[in-house]
């Protein structure tokens, strides 16, 4: 074999080997997800990537970074390239890009089941995450994390005491706050470590949070009824950088974002069995859950009917995802 045709096998064999090892290293990702460490749902969600990085052999390996006390939020980081994506909540959207689009689930009395939400969503998400993605971020999809409640030290049978009451909602000046302070019921934006002794005080006589929450911060012990029918629906929206995504090939890219679903159904299932857990906390308590009642349903049906013109103002939705939520409301009656 002539020195010149060495040269070359030589060059086909390296080039060959060299792509067999870019073929090998793993797409690693570092991805935020707004639960603290130590909790249930941490350990839960890190026995889920091990196993997912396990079963990619190698191909992609997602490390999951979890919130910690007085961190900066994840919408910020991923901005800034600390990490190549997040599962975003409300507070993420708008630093991430996400179109106003993103907050039309969030918007209060939308929903009251899961059997609402599925039927809504089943219209919505699709259009919903192309539209709210823009140059430098893809919003790959939703992630269920439950409803918000109404919890009272007093009565909650009669639209008049709904509206002599405080009730805490934590301070935002977003869309769905401004919804719910426009309905005339009475709000407090006091600091979230002040909720019990203000609860105690008499300073505000309820709470507008998750049913886990309420557990975990002891609001509970001052309580005496929940409404069953939620006020809002909380969701978070995984969304990754694009020119992280951008070099995967097909059979990585649908790895990817299989991973993030199935990390996603993790989470949703473990945040109902804590929110089914609470329900019997707060029985054992001795706090009463509300039905609907008539006369409380139509004027929240009346507030929600109220405020379409607002969300297609604000939100600016298309007009078909519009009119889905259009029919939705109406439908709904």
């Amino acid at each position: 074999m002539s020195g010149k045709s060495y040269g070359l096998w030589s060059f086909v064999i390296l080039s060959y080997l060299f792509l067999l090892l870019q073929n090998s290293i793993a797409a690693e990702f570092h991805i935020g997800v707004p639960v603290p460490e130590k909790t249930k749902e941490y350990q839960l969600l890190l026995d889920r990537v091990k196993l997912i990085n396990t079963q990619t052999n190698g191909r992609i390996a997602i490390t999951l970074h979890f919130f910690t006390e007085n961190q900066a939020p994840f919408g910020e980081m991923v901005k800034k390239g600390q990490l190549d994506g997040c599962l975003a909540i409300e507070t993420d959207f708008s630093s991430l890009g996400l179109r106003k689009e993103s907050l039309v689930y969030a918007l209060p009395f939308l929903f009251s089941s899961s059997d609402d939400v599925a039927a809504l969503r089943s219209k919505l998400d699709i259009p919903l995450l192309k539209s709210m993605s823009n140059d430098e971020m893809k919003a790959v999809g939703f992630v269920d994390f439950g409803f918000i409640y109404m919890g009272s030290t007093e009565s909650l049978a009669a639209p008049e005491s709904w509206k002599k009451q405080r009730f805490w909602l934590p301070a935002s000046d977003g869309f769905t706050a401004r919804c719910l302070q426009s309905t005339g019921l009475q709000f407090s934006t006091v600091e979230f470590k002040r909720v019990l002794n203000e609860l105690k005080n008499d300073e505000i006589q309820g709470v507008l949070a998750p049913l886990p929450l309420v557990i975990m911060k002891r609001w509970h012990t001052q309580l005496k009824c929940v409404y069953r029918v939620p006020v809002v629906y909380s969701y978070g929206i995984w969304t990754v950088n694009r020119n992280r995504i951008a070099g995967l090939d097909g059979a990585d890219s649908n790895a990817f974002y299989a991973a993030l679903e199935e990390l996603g159904e993790t989470l949703e299932k473990a945040m109902q069995q804590r929110y089914e857990s609470s329900v019997k906390v707060l029985e054992r308590y001795g706090i009463t859950f509300i039905d609907p009642i008539p006369a409380i349903s139509a004027e929240h049906y009346g507030w929600l009917r109220g405020w379409l013109p607002e969300v297609q103002k604000e939100l600016k939705l298309s007009t078909m995802m519009m009119q889905h939520v259009r029919n939705y409301v109406y439908d709904r009656k």
